[in-house]
């Protein structure tokens, strides 16, 4: 009986395989199948990963910014209105005076223009779905496609 359980995870991975070549044959990317969970986990992990390392010193690992220095992005009414210009000011940084949940905050943010799309995505992905904010899979081609909008 334990040479069989050693090969439960092992079948449970080629179940969602198969869900997999399914979906990408006949589905749509936003059909809800088991692709597009383990894609949005995917992003979650990386995203996480890449917010520590390049978000987490100024807006914390709470998501609940610094003081009056820098803003939150947990249930942040400025991030969640508009994810483009949130693409934006991550390819290009931010100067000058912005409100945040009804907070004025005038410290600007440095250009993280050095990340890919792919991790733009991955780590928009992590903020717009943690800390209480719900904003579902960022994908790359909705990075790509607000940064050809951005203003330098």
């Amino acid at each position: 009986m334990k040479n069989y359980i050693s090969y439960l995870p092992l079948l449970i991975f080629f179940v969602l395989m198969s869900c997999n070549s399914k979906s990408e044959n006949g589905g749509s990317e936003s059909s809800g199948t088991a692709s597009d969970e383990m894609k949005f986990k995917h992003y979650m992990i990386a995203g996480e990963q890449l917010y520590k390392k390049h978000c987490s010193n100024c807006h914390q690992e709470n998501g609940e910014g610094l003081a009056s220095l820098f803003p939150p992005l947990a249930k942040s009414d400025f991030m969640l209105s508009d994810v483009d210009r949130a693409v934006c000011i991550i390819r290009y940084g931010l100067k000058g005076e912005i409100v945040v949940n009804g907070k004025t905050y005038n410290q600007p943010m440095t250009a993280l223009n050095y990340l890919s799309d792919m991790e733009v995505a991955e780590v928009m992905t992590f903020v717009y779905n943690s800390w209480g904010n719900e904003k579902g899979l960022i994908t790359q081609k909705m990075v790509s496609d607000a940064s050809e909008d951005c203003e330098d």
